[in-house]
């Protein structure tokens, strides 16, 4: 065993028994029996470089030891089935991965995004290789790498102890054989409501804003001064301080791409209708609100962070709660919540890492893309039995 190789192992036994942030370089040191000077040499970077390097070393050992799992089994639905179902259970028993979704999911963050492109890569090679000829074939392969990276990450409302359920999220959302899709044309990506200055928080939540886009420090100080309102009432009505200014700015403009979409399912007539306008105003305007392009330039880690492990489940259980009422005109209440989340799935993962596969400002391309990748499984999604339909929704949580 390398001089490396024994500090990552002690990092791992530090990080199971203490946990990420009580995990130092000193206690690593005396763990693997060698002094601070050579922890530093072999890694210079100090504790930051170490849980780096020990991250790294488990998510491709986690990936490895999936693909033995899944190489030799002989058909895509297969794989899919036992390779969702084996991973997020390994996933939930691996010592140090679990605690990391358990403690701090940001400690896995920058490991994941650099391992991403990899990783996804690496999967859509694989399953592509399952798939039949035609022009399309390593899109789909791209496709289906995507969607199972962001299950592993976060099940949604899908229980993965259940085989059942399991089989039914591959054959709906991921394999779908239904003959039923019917093919939609672009829709027209609505506009956001004005905004709002009618209240003290709607006027700050913009000031805080304006002040973002600029690239000012956003202090309390001077959102103050862009807001016109002295820094006792800031205080007085956010005594959160920044943190709390940010999430009321946050939720003011949830609420105005939410409004957005529900305009837009006013002229829609079909499901398949509803969710094209969906893709088409929420990429519309992710790519095009001057905050948000502003914080995926600057801090693209926070927008990712939202969207894995037990901070996606909680995004995607507020954005079903949201969206699904307005889908139910066309489907049951179970499908309409599956789809709703599976619908931010795609369209953030397609959002933050940009595909050739569709043009996400393109209604056209946004149109073409849900005919080749979501038509067949929204028709088998909205065939689901409705076992939803009486009392309230129980997600099984990991």
């Amino acid at each position: 065993m390398t001089t490396a190789e024994a500090i990552l192992d002690a990092a791992g036994r530090n990080i199971i028994a203490h946990g990420f942030h009580a995990t130092t370089v000193d206690a690593v040191a005396r763990d693997a029996g060698v002094s601070r000077a050579t922890v530093y040499r072999v890694y210079p970077g100090g504790r930051a470089d170490i849980l780096d390097s020990f991250l790294s070393r488990e998510v491709e050992r986690f990936f490895e030891d999936l693909y033995e799992h899944v190489r030799t089994l002989r058909n895509l639905e297969t794989v899919l089935v036992e390779g969702l179902t084996y991973a997020r259970k390994r996933i939930i028993a691996h010592p140090v991965l679990n605690v990391a979704l358990v403690e701090d999911s940001t400690v896995l963050e920058s490991t994941f995004d650099v391992m991403f492109a990899s990783i996804n890569e690496a999967i859509a090679e694989f399953v592509t290789s399952y798939l039949p000829e035609g022009p399309h074939r390593d899109e789909r392969g791209d496709f289906l790498s995507r969607m199972a990276l962001s299950y592993l990450s976060a099940p949604g409302a899908w229980d993965f102890d259940d085989h059942s359920q399991v089989d039914a999220l591959v054959r709906s959302e991921l394999i779908p054989t239904s003959s039923t899709a019917r093919v939609v044309g672009p829709a027209r990506p609505r506009d956001l409501p004005p905004v709002e200055e009618t209240t003290l928080q709607q006027r700050v939540a913009r000031a805080l804003q304006e002040e973002f886009v600029d690239g000012v420090s956003l202090s309390m100080e001077s959102v103050a001064r862009r807001g016109d309102v002295s820094r006792a009432t800031l205080y007085r009505a956010f005594p959160g301080g920044r943190w709390s200014l940010v999430a009321t700015a946050v939720e003011i403009e949830t609420a105005r791409i939410l409004a957005a979409v529900a305009s837009g399912l006013v002229d829609a007539t079909t499901i398949d209708d509803a969710v094209v306008s969906v893709l088409t105003t929420t990429w519309h305007h992710a790519t095009s609100h001057p905050a948000l392009t502003r914080l995926l330039e600057v801090r693209p880690d926070l927008i990712h962070d939202q969207m894995r492990f037990a901070k996606a489940q909680r995004n995607f259980e507020v954005f079903t709660a949201q969206v699904a009422p307005l889908l139910a005109r066309w489907v049951g209440r179970e499908a309409s919540e599956r789809i709703a989340e599976w619908t931010l799935r795609v369209m953030f993962s397609y959002w933050l890492d940009p595909s050739p596969a569709v043009s996400v400002t393109d209604p056209a391309s946004v149109a073409a893309f849900y005919n080749r990748h979501l038509a067949a499984g929204v028709a088998a999604l909205s065939q689901l039995p409705d076992h939803r339909r009486h009392g309230p929704v129980v997600r099984k949580r990991h």
